[in-house]
């Protein structure tokens, strides 16, 4: 016949316990070594990584921000790199003391822009073009963009180019930019002004 086992002593029933105590805290600190990163901070390690290279944007300076002419270590820190403008794209830019305003083209050359009048043909805009006249008289190594029209300072248009040798069936058109003048009152443009440039049908 089996004999029953002596009840444990208090002494015994706190040895226990404090084991088991043990035993759990070693078991949470094992599996929380073993947790993965977090997604917060999985994410802020790839925006860091990645963060360099985001910062090399296709425009050096946002449009509409370039610094005022006559702030000179603002302008030379602020100059947008003319190879990354685009068709179409239309600038402030200075050559020696002169500050005008130029259009880029198909071929990758920024050229001068003129007006025929002083009244504006919508709002406040201004109606520009390149004169066939300037065309490739601009030297691209002596320039410096100061700034780049943004969309709500630009708007295009056409017009059919005068019939002549070169434009016999009037199938030609040459491009139109309307400018907000307020832009060239910023920087102090004076757009050369050529009569001759106007049409009248």
């Amino acid at each position: 016949m089996k004999r029953p086992r002596p009840p444990m002593s208090p002494t015994s029933h706190s040895s226990v316990s404090l084991l088991c105590c043990i035993l759990l805290l070693l078991q949470i600190q094992i599996i929380t070594a073993w947790i993965p990163p977090s997604s917060s901070a999985t994410a802020a390690a790839a925006a860091a990584t990645f963060a360099p290279t985001m910062a090399r944007t296709r425009h050096q300076l946002p449009l509409g921000t370039a610094a005022m002419p006559d702030d000179d270590d603002a302008t030379n820190a602020n100059d947008i790199d003319l190879s990354t403008l685009l068709d179409m794209d239309v600038v402030v830019y200075r050559k020696n003391d002169d500050i005008q305003c130029g259009a880029m083209q198909e071929d990758g050359r920024l050229e001068r822009l003129s007006i025929w009048t002083h009244e504006p043909a919508f709002g406040n805009a201004l109606e520009c073009l390149v004169d066939d006249q300037d065309r490739f008289e601009l030297d691209q190594d002596s320039i410096t963009v100061l700034y780049q029209l943004t969309e709500d300072e630009l708007s295009y248009g056409s017009r059919q180019c005068q019939r002549g040798v070169h434009n016999p069936h009037g199938e030609e058109s040459e491009m139109l930019y309307y400018i907000d003048q307020s832009v060239l009152e910023r920087y102090a443009v004076d757009l050369p002004l050529k009569p001759d440039l106007e049409m009248l049908w």
